[in-house]
């Protein structure tokens, strides 16, 4: 949504008035919440990241040319050209990620994110330093946190199920894709591409901090509903906030559940790590499947064979990290 600065805070007053109009009570965000999604999207960030850069750049290359592409172009998926259309819509910093190795946008933006959110993390306090507060006493930046949370996940869920479905399409058992993945991919593969653009241009949530301090010297890190109603777009000064800052404001409008009155957000929060913990272990083991196909007929004193079990080791050190997370989900349940 390509929206002015006046026109993007009128937009937001009118969709957080049409959230709570028919509610008759609205509960609270919570600090303790709030942290449990930064440690949970740092941790996906950094697992994502890290599985990403394990080849290197040559690998990446002669993998995604010999293993990838040939299959590419046999398979029916309606992925076969996602990938292609991801790295076109890259551009600046992004584009030359790619270049350089393919996903190397993804994994440099997983980093960045990782960054990111621990500064966020680090931080907490200053932007909350409350236990908790209800959408009316919302401040922007702390409303932004929850924009730059929903973008980290469109991107860390893209990355994951690219790079799954290139593995599967390398094994020729693409068929087994599951359909939600597809359509995650499709559904949002110009947000990501425009995210990752962003944030390796030194914009968007990569710009954040620097923003919302600014707003804070400024004294623009408005509440929300201050007046009793949500009217903050009145008062609002243009100069001080940046089309960045407003996209991190737009993209929390779909993260708005935290607020409302249920008392089972975190348990809610838990269940979906925990199967994020899963799906990221089955990814890691099918991939660990792959390289091992790749080991048979190897010279075992070969460069590649040492690289392929030394790669392997350190997969299956991640996939007993995710194991003993599971177990201990599944235990204190």
């Amino acid at each position: 949504m390509n929206l002015g600065i006046t026109d993007g805070f009128r937009y937001l007053a009118d969709k957080l008035i049409d959230h709570t109009k028919n509610k008759v009570t609205m509960g609270s965000m919570k600090k303790e919440d709030l942290e449990a999604l930064l440690k949970q999207n740092i941790q996906l960030h950094g697992d994502v990241a890290y599985a990403l850069k394990l080849m290197d750049n040559n690998e990446m290359h002669d993998w995604m040319r010999d293993c990838v592409r040939p299959e590419l172009d046999n398979t029916s998926s309606r992925l076969r050209k996602a990938y292609d259309d991801y790295a076109s819509k890259l551009s600046g910093q992004a584009s030359a990620d790619e270049r350089k190795r393919p996903l190397g946008s993804l994994a440099s933006a997983n980093s960045e994110y990782k960054r990111i959110l621990e500064e966020i993390l680090k931080k907490i306090d200053k932007f909350l330093a409350e236990e908790s507060v209800t959408l009316q006493q919302t401040r922007l930046t702390q409303f932004a946190i929850l924009g730059i949370l929903r973008e980290s996940n469109a991107v860390v869920n893209f990355s994951m199920y690219l790079y799954a479905f290139f593995c599967r399409v390398a094994n020729g058992t693409d068929s087994g894709i599951p359909r939600y993945r597809e359509v995650y991919i499709l559904d949002n593969l110009d947000r990501v591409a425009s995210a990752v653009t962003k944030i390796r241009n030194r914009r968007g949530a990569y710009a954040f901090l620097n923003d919302s301090e600014a707003l804070r010297r400024q004294g623009a890190d408005l509440v929300l509903g201050a007046s009793g109603k949500f009217d903050f777009h009145q008062f609002i000064i243009r100069k001080f906030y940046t089309p960045d800052f407003i996209d991190c404001l737009l993209s929390a409008l779909s993260a708005l559940n935290i607020f409302d009155a249920v008392g089972n957000f975190l348990a809610d929060y838990k269940l979906d790590r925990h199967n994020r913990n899963k799906e990221i272990k089955n990814w890691l083991e099918n991939h660990v499947s792959l390289l091992r196909l790749e080991l048979e007929g190897k010279d075992e004193t070969s460069p590649e064979y040492i690289k392929l079990v030394n790669i392997i080791k350190a997969y299956d050190e991640k996939i007993a990290d995710y194991d003993e997370r599971i177990q201990k989900f599944e235990q204190d349940d």
